[in-house]
């Protein structure tokens, strides 16, 4: 599919417009190999041209706290060009049995533009079904994301970033009370990793962009 897009914002004396033009194909694969197995799998590809002009406070990430007596940093820049991605992808699913399943599966993703990179991505589920009311499922996993496009234009980023990455544990349990009211409890355990983090080479020099490594999980729920 394609489609053309416009927003133009400006709250006081900040300035965002943005132009994009977004083009899309998507193949998907769904073939149950036999009733114990499932396999999916497919292709997902986009390509957009995009001009944008800024004059914002640069957002804050992930984890991020912007403390009321920080000094902000002012994005001002205008930028046009390309981004595009095309991303690989399969699922494998095992029913054991009427209450244990079994999920595995893998994303192989890359960036095309200013920012060019490749990451796998990696899935594992596990699900329990112990009475038919109830459900606990467990998923474990890893996820790269691409910096935010500020951080990787040419004009006020760095392109030779790499994706940042997020491993994650979650425990689910669905309990259905009745024929009408279920509940939902979730809880997890996400730790983030090469953070794209903004700061001065010296003093006085101009702004950079650069990885950091963040071994204590920074969120534990």
């Amino acid at each position: 599919g394609t489609a053309y897009q416009r927003f133009d914002l400006s709250p006081g004396d900040n300035n965002f417009s943005l132009t994009f033009d977004p083009v899309t194909l998507r193949a998907d694969l769904d073939w149950r190999a036999s009733k114990a197995w499932r396999l999916r799998g497919g292709l997902l590809g986009s390509v957009a041209r995009f001009n944008v002009a800024v004059e914002l406070p640069r957002p804050t990430k992930e984890g991020q706290v912007q403390l009321p007596s920080e000094i902000q940093e002012i994005i001002v820049a205008s930028q046009e060009g390309f981004t595009g991605r095309l991303d690989g992808w399969g699922e494998g699913t095992w029913t054991l049995s009427d209450e244990v399943s079994l999920s595995g599966g893998f994303r192989l993703a890359s960036w095309l533009g200013n920012f060019n990179a490749f990451a796998p991505d990696l899935r594992f589920a596990v699900g329990w079904r112990p009475v038919d009311t109830t459900t606990v499922t467990l998923t474990t996993g890893l996820n790269h994301q691409a910096p935010a496009p500020d951080e990787t234009a040419l004009t006020i980023g760095n392109p030779d970033l790499s994706p940042e990455r997020s491993a994650y544990v979650n425990l689910g349990l669905s309990q259905r009370l009745g024929e009408f009211v279920s509940v939902d409890l979730q809880g997890f355990y996400k730790s983030l990793d090469q953070l794209v983090v903004a700061g001065d080479r010296a003093a006085g020099a101009e702004l950079h962009l650069s990885l950091i490594h963040i071994s204590e999980p920074t969120r534990p729920y």
